[in-house]
């Protein structure tokens, strides 16, 4: 899926990195980070910025499918490759961006010195107010309402993210952000009950939060089917019964534009 610059972007951003000049206020350039990959889609004008730690262990994780890089990127290296892009996009996800310490100084870098708009991608299990300030948009990842189902899948109890998804939905609301939720749709598994439960959660709040529900795609390990097509539209109709803006992936989706590795 993957593509290297071409020889005409690689020489648009050695001109840009030769140029480049970190602002003052962040100092910690020679630090590592958890970013071990950035992906760039020009026709969406959106960067992707992948962090490699994550505090839950998901038996359904679609990283079991890839191979994770150990080295992961210097802040000075980070920024640069953020510099040179033409993105007005900037998506955190991982891992779990949360659990790096870098992670709001470099949002900060995207939003106040870029000009992007940010997008977190999150499990709220290590959610907190002050992750959220530099952020637009929230994306929380709910993998089950039943605690369970939810030890079973993720290694963790679901209390503290369910609280914690209360509480972000209080931030965004108050401060102007927007915030959706998002589920794996497993069957046998996190099934059309569990879809239920968790919809029903979430309308308990405010029932126009967008939910969105995925279609598993297999990993490495794990025992489960994907879905077929009449079963997520039967997951698609119980959500609906809950919520108003409900909208699934099937996983078969054509992907937009291209993704370049940067």
């Amino acid at each position: 899926m993957n593509e290297l610059l071409s020889g005409e972007d690689r020489e648009a951003s050695s001109h840009v990195v030769e140029n480049f000049r970190l602002p003052p206020h962040f100092q910690h350039c020679c630090e590592r980070t958890g970013v071990y990959r950035i992906t760039f889609n020009p026709e969406l004008k959106s960067v992707c910025i992948f962090f490699r730690n994550c505090n839950f262990k998901c038996k359904g994780c679609i990283r079991r499918n890839e191979r994770i890089p150990s080295r992961t990127m210097l802040m000075s290296e980070v920024l640069r490759k953020l510099s040179i892009l033409d993105a007005s996009l900037a998506i955190f996800m991982g891992g779990e961006p949360t659990v790096h310490d870098e992670m709001p100084e470099i949002a900060e870098f995207c939003k106040e010195e870029l000009g992007m708009r940010n997008v977190l991608l999150t499990n709220a299990y290590s959610l907190t107010e002050e992750h959220l300030f530099h952020f637009d948009d929230v994306c929380i990842s709910l993998k089950a309402i039943s605690d369970e189902i939810h030890r079973d899948f993720t290694g963790f109890p679901n209390r503290r993210v369910l609280k914690n998804f209360v509480s972000a939905y209080n931030f965004c609301k108050n401060y102007g952000l927007s915030l959706r939720a998002e589920s794996i749709f497993i069957p046998s598994y996190i099934d059309c009950d569990e879809i239920g439960r968790i919809a029903r959660f979430i309308s308990e709040i405010d029932e126009d939060i967008p939910y969105r529900i995925d279609a598993y795609v297999p990993v490495q390990g794990a025992i489960w089917r994907s879905p077929r097509c009449e079963e997520m539209e039967e997951v698609l109709k119980i959500a609906k019964e809950h919520l108003r803006n409900v909208s699934c992936l099937f996983g078969n989706e054509k992907e937009q534009g291209r993704t370049l590795l940067v």
